[in-house]
């Protein structure tokens, strides 16, 4: 007798009858959210956000050489 496999059993059948369209309806949702959020923000703003600023040898977190 072969195993049973997971869309077969009841907790599978309803995982992936039930679980897996609301993950992705939710997914969809966030997806969503994430580019109006970034389409309200100006692109000056996003960009200065992504970068990552270097660290100066005034900066508090910068090493002073001896």
């Amino acid at each position: 007798m072969p195993p049973i496999q997971f869309h077969e059993t009841r907790m599978g059948a309803y995982f992936l009858e039930r679980t897996m369209p609301e993950m992705v309806k939710q997914l969809t949702r966030i997806a969503d959210a994430l580019e109006r959020a970034g389409a309200r923000q100006p692109p000056e703003a996003s960009q200065s956000e992504a970068s990552v600023p270097s660290a100066d040898e005034d900066s508090p977190e910068a090493p002073k050489s001896p």
